[in-house]
């Protein structure tokens, strides 16, 4: 692989990482800028920096004085100083002392650019040997191909912060409680370093050392010019860390330590700790040692008849003892034979701190101090209760199932009531007003909260959902709006997003108010924090405003450039040409071509309206709110999906991503939807092909988790049958099913037909109750009835059927596009490909309308769009169809899967009862299946049956009930077609359910049982 091509996978890497990184607001929109000249000119960049990097010595030399000249550090607020003696107030504060500083580099795109390709050659080799319970800041399995030892073309560059953080907490808990469980006592020590990143020092030996590791890889031999480059970047790294720490001499003494938001850091971060951590295993070997960066867990059993035991059974004992115990001494027992220079820790008595002993370090110069306030010790009895640690992971648990769930707005947005993003502090008693000591907004909750209005605000339309924007400016005050400037362009997003733009010139105003009044300390040789934090405001307004587009947006930039322009602080105004109108479109425009916008708050790829429209469009003359799908949908021209030749997505493209986009297609252009096979091409040929820039050309599928068979062709219908998930590996024996109980409005399905359509919240929230009921009770599939699911819900149901592998079967309310009405069947199905979670979706175009229904749509002057395909499912080994209403009333075509399904699924929106509960009774018997039925809860007759008697063959029914809700029960695939396969004589004796009918086929049933009817299923059907 060329070295250009490595370039190429570096950006991406280093993109991805900034876009999900919140505190790269600046880098993230310095990328928008540096790749808006277009795919064909940035990579004419990446050949001309391979080229310097091969050049000659003066060029080589020009170009990195020229990075290293570029290098600034961003002044951030860290911490706000409180006054404890003043009163407790919720109005503005007009001054806003700033207690600590944070800062963060700042530098040219392409000297982080340099920095990730370090990692991919040197940082990977270091990486490698970090202490494998050391979680923070690890490289991603899947960064290096296992075929070529090179960087794979994929936006993986470290492991994702969540999943790591949790592994590094929970485990700790885990040991803890089974050690207490062997009747042991355990101790718990949790501590971390104070400005752990100012603190380490480095020298350019440290880095010659790296680069020897590097030279000792057996592959790289022979290959001069490549060792000279890697030479050029080992060394450019040190020069970055040296000319960024040469900015604050005055406050961190003269080492060379680690700029935060600099890549490489995080791996250095790591190395420097990698003699502490082997010391900390080798002198004390705890039952556990995990260490996320510099947060520290240490669990350890304590023996009776120990030092420890002994001492803690002094009832005396404080923290310093404990830290003394383990980390100042090498042996409790015989400290007066240790020698000082091996403890792990140093006490420096004058100041009462501990300081880990420069023996441990990477390098002897520097002072890693532990925060004393933030060490914590606690101590578990055995024969006593461990209800802190279950608390603890049950909270843990609790926030983290939150995220499984659709995104909930509760009562907040219709009360008024914000009362869970403040946080109040005690020095007595919860239930004493004279034990609150303050009241302060917490930044997790905050952030939380945003996110989830975030999302559900582009969902609904209601006044009521508007109600927290309108009291945006009450909740935040000067010191709220400082404190949070990470969350200034989750706020311009929802402003954006609702059209609130009067509000969000008042909220840039109290920003920019809130800037002029900060008082903090200032090293000359950094950037101010006034025009740090416009940076940040800048960036977060123009990605904010790149999801609408019209004249209101316009005018909204115009006010407030004006209002920018006018502020009387030097800091501001210089920056204030960067917020004209003319400045802030283009920016805007960059969000877009690079597809740096949020990404997730549109309903579809931002590719089919930039290739139909060649991104003309963007440019305030028209009215375009991307988060509405009735709008993007309007400007979806034609294109093919074969010309999208962007490579450069911060983010996977899911295969429900492709489909949808797809599907709204042939929506929008009045077509027949492109039937399973050729929408499966379409993933096919894409999937591979825009995230890794590569194509499967021996395989017909992307992956083997999915495959489309065209079975049955006639001039009637056409029948697919349609794989999802690996038959035999992942089929489960039973089945958790969850039925809907919830009601459809008569009402909705006329406001579609009128232009109207419900968005309510009150709808939304009856649908987030239903799903969580299905989540919280582990159920494998969910189905809701028929024309249900408003169809700009559908990729938040996709996203969520994902995440929690959860099957779901809906109807999707009624689309008119032009003269035609559309009636789907959504059936989503989840599999996981590569550690990543997807969903698979069908959507089936209705095949029969009822009458009743066919008179509505006509009288309102539409044509029914009917379909004419028919699906089978397979997912994971379980067979099964799926009618919408009317289609199950023809019984030619209910016959179709006699011996094949395992399960059938009936949704409807239907009041005759009881002919729809004939027609299953009797498809249960004859089919020798399970059948689910969900409709409405005022007709009622939702049901889940099985081939049994009379008395047994509902396992649950439903009719009624004002709360929309789930009803969960189990279908055992394994005894269905353990008893299928018996004579009459064994099923009779047996009883587990009716005896099978005439003409079944037993091995149909033996192939589903081996996960062998996949390759014979054609046989099977066309006999």
């Amino acid at each position: 692989m060329g070295f250009e091509e490595q370039i190429k996978r570096a950006y991406k890497k280093l993109k991805a990482s900034v876009y999900y990184d919140k505190t790269q607001v600046i880098l993230r929109n310095s990328i928008a800028e540096y790749e808006s000249i277009g795919i064909e000119n940035i990579e004419l960049k990446f050949r001309k920096i391979s080229k310097i990097l091969n050049g000659n010595d003066k060029e080589w030399n020009d170009y990195e004085q020229k990075l290293l000249l570029s290098i600034n550090a961003l002044t951030l607020p860290k911490k706000i100083k409180s006054n404890e003696d003043s009163i407790i107030i919720n109005d503005l504060i007009t001054q806003i002392q700033i207690a600590e500083n944070q800062y963060f580099i700042d530098m040219d795109v392409e000297g982080h650019l340099l920095g990730v390709l370090w990692i991919l050659y040197i940082g990977k080799l270091i990486d490698s040997n970090v202490y494998k319970c050391s979680y923070g800041n690890r490289l991603s399995e899947k960064l290096i191909s296992e075929d070529t030892g090179e960087a794979n073309f994929t936006n993986t560059l470290f492991k994702p912060y969540f999943t790591q953080y949790e592994s590094w907490r929970d485990y700790g808990l885990e040991k803890a409680q089974e050690h207490l469980k062997l009747s042991k006592d355990v101790i718990i020590l949790t501590m971390d370093f104070r400005r752990f990143f100012y603190s380490v020092h480095f020298e350019e030996e440290n880095f010659d050392e790296y680069l020897s590791i590097y030279m000792k890889q057996p592959d790289i031999g022979g290959e001069i010019v490549k060792i000279n480059i890697i030479k050029r970047i080992n060394k450019f790294v040190y020069k970055v860390l040296k000319k960024y720490s040469s900015l604050f001499k005055k406050e961190f003494e003269e080492r060379v330590f680690l700029p935060i938001g600099f890549l490489p850091s995080n791996i250095l971060s790591n190395e420097y700790l990698r003699k502490f951590d082997s010391a900390v295993i080798e002198r004390w070997n705890p039952l556990y040692y995990g260490r996320y960066v510099d947060d520290i867990i240490i669990v350890d059993k304590v023996e009776k008849n120990s030092g420890l035991f002994d001492l803690v059974n002094t009832n005396t004992i404080n923290k310093t003892e404990i830290i003394e115990y383990f980390l100042c001494k090498c042996n409790a027992d015989k400290s007066s034979k240790c020698p000082r220079n091996a403890y792990l820790l140093k006490n420096d008595e004058n100041k009462k701190i501990y300081y880990v002993n420069s023996t441990f370090l990477g390098n002897s110069k520097g002072r890693v101090e532990v925060q004393n306030n933030k060490v914590n010790v606690f101590y578990f009895r055995h024969n006593f209760s461990d209800a802190l640690i279950t608390k603890f992971k049950k909270a843990i648990a609790l926030n983290k199932s939150e995220f499984r769930y659709m995104p909930e707005d509760d009562n907040i947005l219709e009360s008024g009531d914000y009362s869970e993003i403040f946080g109040l502090q005690y020095s007595d008693s919860i239930n004493k007003l004279s034990g609150i000591k303050g009241v302060s907004i917490d930044k997790y909750e905050l952030s939380k909260f945003l996110g989830k209005y975030l999302r559900v605000g582009g969902l609904i339309n209601d006044k009521k959902e508007l109600m927290f924007i309108n009291d945006i400016l009450r909740i935040f005050n000067g010191r709220v709006v400082i404190e949070n400037y990470l969350v200034w362009e989750k706020i311009v997003e929802i402003l954006a997003i609702n059209n609130k733009f009067d509000v969000l010139i008042d909220f840039i105003g109290l920003i920019v108010k809130s800037i002029s009044n900060l008082n903090y300390t200032y090293f000359e040789c950094t950037m101010k924090m006034e025009t740090s934090l416009v940076k940040i405001l800048y960036a977060g307004l123009c990605r904010g405003l790149s999801l609408n587009w019209g004249e209101n947006a316009k005018q909204c930039i115009e006010s407030i450039y004006k209002l920018v322009i006018k502020n009387n602080t030097r800091e501001i105004s210089d920056a204030a040409s960067k917020f004209s109108y003319k400045e802030v479109l283009k920016q805007r425009q960059n969000f877009l071509v690079t597809r740096m916008l949020d990404n997730n708050a549109i309903p579809a790829l931002i590719d089919i309206i930039i290739e139909s429209n060649n991104f003309k469009m963007f440019t305030d003359k028209i009215k375009l709110n991307l988060t509405v799908l009735e709008e993007f949908m309007k400007y979806i021209g034609e294109f093919e999906f074969k010309n999208i030749n962007y490579y450069y997505y911060p983010y996977i493209i899911s295969p429900q991503e492709l489909q949808l986009s797809a599907i709204f297609y042939d929506i929008k252009n009045n077509e027949k939807l492109r039937n399973p096979e050729e929408l499966l091409a379409i993933i096919n040929y894409n999937y591979n092909r825009l995230n890794f820039k590569a194509q499967k050309s021996k395989s017909k599928n992307y992956i083997d988790e999915i495959d489309v068979k065209e079975i049955i062709e006639t001039k009637d219908y056409d029948l697919f049958a349609i794989k999802v998930g690996k038959s035999i590996n992942k089929q489960k024996e039973k089945i958790k099913v969850a039925l809907a109980n919830v009601k459809l409005d008569e009402k909705n399905f006329i406001d579609v037909l009128t232009n109207s359509p419900c968005r309510s919240r009150e709808r939304y929230k009856n649908l987030a109750a239903v799903v969580k009921e299905a989540i919280k009770n582990n159920a494998d599939i969910l189905v809701l009835p028929e024309s249900y699911l408003p169809i700009e819900w559908l990729p938040i149901v996709m996203s969520i059927s994902a995440k929690t592998q959860m099957a779901i079967i809906t109807g999707v309310e009624h689309i008119v596009s032009g003269t035609l009405v559309y009636n789907f069947t959504a059936t989503i199905l989840p599999f996981i490909y590569e550690d990543c979670k997807y969903a698979y979706l069908n959507m089936h175009s209705k095949v029969v309308y009822s009458p009743d229904e066919k008179f509505t749509i006509e009288g309102y002057r539409f044509d029914c769009a009917e379909g004419r395909n028919h699906e089978l499912f397979v997912w994971n080994n379980l067979w099964f169809p799926v009618y919408c209403c009317f289609e199950v009333a023809s019984i030619k075509r209910r016959a179709l899967f006699q011996s094949i399904a395992d399960l059938v699924v009936t949704i409807e929106w239907n009041h005759d009862i009881n002919y729809y509960s004939s027609i299953i009774e009797s498809l249960n018997r004859d089919l020798h299946c399970y059948c689910i039925q969900v409709n409405t809860s005022d007709y009622g007759d939702s049901r889940l049956i099985k081939p049994s008697k009379t008395e047994n063959k509902d396992i649950v029914k439903i009719k009624g009930g004002v709360n929309s809700t789930a009803l969960i029960d189990e279908i055992n695939i394994k005894a269905l077609r353990d008893f299928q396969i018996k004579e009459y004589g064994l099923q009779k004796m047996d009883k587990a359910f009716k005896p099978t009918p005439p003409f079944f086929s037993p091995d149909i049933v033996n192939a589903k049982r081996k996960g062998s009817l996949w390759n014979q299923i054609e046989h099977y059907m066309k006999e």
